[in-house]
């Protein structure tokens, strides 16, 4: 897809401009990563007199193992201070809280503003280089209850963390895009379950037409598993919302429709805007669902990375690293253009 690139004269231009600045942020990431190494050492250091470490370093008499009483838990414990089994697991679990307070402390005063200058000077020069009216707030996102209120998402997540968001028009359309991390976390006292929600690019657009209801296109799991037979099994799943039968077989192995009206859906789901969809899922290679909602259409773009952050353990002076940043902002906004929603159809109601 022509607009996920940039033209290689552009980008050198681009890359030009940054080079200084992420030359800059590579010298200052070093020194975080050396800081963050000796800090470690120190733990590794002081945690190793009370664990293991007698072994090597300390007469026979020094080192012993520790137990807790009705439980299989046990650790060889180096002990020159000659304190109990308990005092001696306490003092350790003091050390790591200890070096947890103390990572958090140089996360939030070396990390962040790390983070927040990378973003400020490297994110926000590529976006105004692709676009200069469009707008960027690193800490900025897209509420939880407007990604649940459009039902595109059966689970309710309770962690969720959004940011970098983009807001501007291009063309006619009004847009703005953000990226989500939504998960639930269940624990029942003895295990923990993780189930991710989303994890993507968040895109909203304006689409020119006041829908009357919701129309909720979904990637299509259980038909490609169990072919018709999938489709059978979610009928009944969506309550008032049906799932809807549509002329296109191959977008129908893909995603799943889920409408309250039929006749919307298929006025919304033209035959030329399903071939768009699924050109955009085959070029972009990202799993997608989309919502039409209000006078809006939602996309939420897949993704197992973190669009927008820099790796802390990654150079930053890399021109792959400044061309995945085009590559990503370029996707959002070819949604416009893949999706045809400059071409203003309807009037809305």
């Amino acid at each position: 897809m022509d607009a996920m690139n940039a033209p290689p004269d552009e980008f050198h231009q681009l890359w030009s401009r940054l080079k200084p600045d992420l030359t800059e942020l590579e010298a200052l990431r070093r020194t975080i990563i050396q800081s963050l190494s000796w800090w470690a050492c120190a733990f590794v250091l002081v945690s190793g007199l009370f664990v293991g470490a007698g072994e090597y370093f300390s007469n026979p008499r020094s080192y012993r193992i520790v137990r807790i009483e009705n439980s299989d838990f046990q650790m060889p414990v180096y002990s020159p201070l000659h304190l109990d089994d308990s005092q001696l697991l306490y003092v350790f679990l003091l050390i790591v809280m200890l070096s947890l307070i103390g990572l958090w402390q140089f996360w939030k005063r070396r990390v962040r503003p790390f983070r927040l200058m990378f973003k400020n000077r490297i994110v926000t020069a590529v976006i105004r280089a692709i676009d200069p009216s469009l707008t960027y707030q690193p800490d900025g996102g897209i509420p939880q209850a407007v990604m649940m209120g459009t039902g595109l998402f059966q689970t309710s997540p309770n962690v969720y963390v959004t940011d970098d968001l983009v807001e501007g028009k291009v063309g006619a359309t009004t847009l703005r895009f953000a990226e989500i991390h939504a998960s639930r976390v269940q624990s029942n006292g003895k295990q923990t379950i993780v189930i991710p929600v989303f994890n993507g690019l968040y895109f909203i657009a304006d689409f020119n037409k006041h829908f009357r209801s919701k129309v909720l296109v979904r990637p299509d799991t259980a038909e490609r598993l169990l072919g018709s037979m999938g489709r059978i099994l979610q009928s009944p799943l969506f309550g008032r919302a049906k799932l809807q039968r549509l002329e296109d077989a191959e977008f129908e192995k893909e995603f799943a429709v889920v409408a309250e009206d039929p006749q919307e859906s298929r006025y919304i789901l033209t035959p030329s805007l399903m071939e768009r969809i699924m050109e955009f899922r085959r070029s972009s290679g990202h799993r997608l669902a989309l919502a039409f909602a209000g006078s809006e259409v939602h996309v939420a773009v897949g993704s197992n990375r973190k669009l927008f952050e820099p790796n802390l353990f990654t150079r930053t002076d890399s021109p792959e690293l400044v061309s995945n940043y085009v590559r990503d902002v370029r996707l959002a906004l070819g949604l416009v253009e893949d999706l045809n929603l400059n071409t203003r159809i309807w009037s809305k109601e």
